[in-house]
């Protein structure tokens, strides 16, 4: 929900989440929680905001999410709004709605999804694909980079050691150097 999103690797073996609520209101900001759930061998941690805030003036709610978790588990990230930065977890996919990213670190594939905002991935150990709408995207290094779709906004591929494919990109610049592999832009 709306609020920064930061993932890195805990200590040891412990999952450990809290977060930073800011809201307009004292009614709002008890609506504002976060929420923990497992089904089977999964965990999942929800921000709770406010889903309808109304009557007269300026009404918002968010909380900044900290989250710290053992570097090997398996993560995936669903975001609607709000920066997010990822450093030295095994973050396997990320559907996200607005706010920037950043990923350094990363040491397996990952798959990117998003709407809006900037993305940076830095040190990826594993192979990329990146769909976005708008925003720019920078790669510096990654096993191989897959673009599927990307609709405006600036790519900067850069230290590949496997191949690069950019299928769809409607506008700005795409630079790329430094791959081992081949490079594929239909």
């Amino acid at each position: 929900r709306a609020g920064d999103l930061t993932v890195k690797p805990a200590t040891g073996t412990m999952l450990s989440a809290s977060g930073r609520a800011c809201a307009s209101s004292e009614k709002y900001l008890e609506q504002t929680q976060i929420n923990l759930r497992r089904e089977g061998n999964v965990l999942q941690i929800h921000v709770q905001v406010p889903e309808e805030m109304q009557g007269i003036g300026i009404f918002y709610a968010s909380l900044d999410l900290n989250v710290a978790l053992p570097a090997t588990l398996p993560v995936e990230i669903t975001d609607s709004s709000g920066d997010m930065t990822l450093e030295g977890v095994r973050v396997t996919r990320v559907l996200d709605s607005s706010g920037d990213i950043f990923a350094r670190g990363l040491p397996g594939d990952v798959e990117i999804e998003d709407s809006s905002g900037d993305i940076s991935v830095l040190d990826q150990a594993g192979a990329l694909r990146i769909s976005d709408s708008s925003g720019d995207i920078v790669v510096r290094g990654a096993r191989e980079v897959l673009i599927p779709r990307d609709s405006s906004g600036d790519i900067r591929i850069e230290q590949i050691s496997g191949s690069v494919r950019i299928e769809q990109d409607s506008s700005g610049q795409v630079q790329i150097a430094g791959v081992q592999g081949t490079v594929n832009i239909p």
